[in-house]
């Protein structure tokens, strides 16, 4: 597999793309959230060779340890978010205060924004993995290879929209 770095232009042109996805809308309906998740899913299956043969360039990861600690372990929390994404989108009545009578509280969950990870290969997926609970309302990041990146920071919030 043959790596090569990612333009400026490209990485600006992924974000935007992100960018106007979420603010459509679209992320906001349980059942896209959903059919986001199956697809990371299947995504997940589809590049689990070359997933391993990254982390074996990049961590020495034989193929049994990266599927046991790693895939196996992302695999599971899609699952998991496949599964519970409905009772945590659920809107939560809670009580209101006497002085707010006769309005009703409830806490509504939504997606807060997208994620850009740039990294290299086994790094972003790490990355994908740790934020995938943050990363739900999207189900997609986007992992770039950058030559010049000073190493894996993680979760910067500046990335987020």
């Amino acid at each position: 597999m043959t790596l090569i770095s990612t333009t400026p232009e490209r990485i600006r042109e992924i974000r935007g793309k992100q960018a106007r996805y979420f603010h459509s809308g679209a992320t906001l309906d349980v059942a896209v959230r959903k059919s986001n998740l199956k697809a990371f899913e299947k995504a997940v299956l589809k590049w689990e060779k070359p997933l391993c043969d990254a982390l074996w360039a990049d961590l020495h990861k034989s193929y049994e340890e990266a599927y046991m600690t790693e895939i196996s372990i992302l695999l599971g929390e899609i699952r998991t978010h496949i599964r519970k994404i409905g009772k945590w989108t659920r809107r939560t009545c809670v009580p209101t205060p006497l002085k707010m009578f006769p309005s009703r509280s409830r806490i509504i969950s939504e997606p807060l924004g997208t994620a850009l990870i740039i990294s290299g290969p086994a790094a972003a997926y790490s990355a994908c993995r740790c934020h995938l609970g943050w990363l739900y309302g999207r189900a997609e990041a986007v992992a770039l290879r950058a030559e010049c990146v000073e190493g894996h920071r993680g979760y910067d919030r500046r990335y987020l929209s």
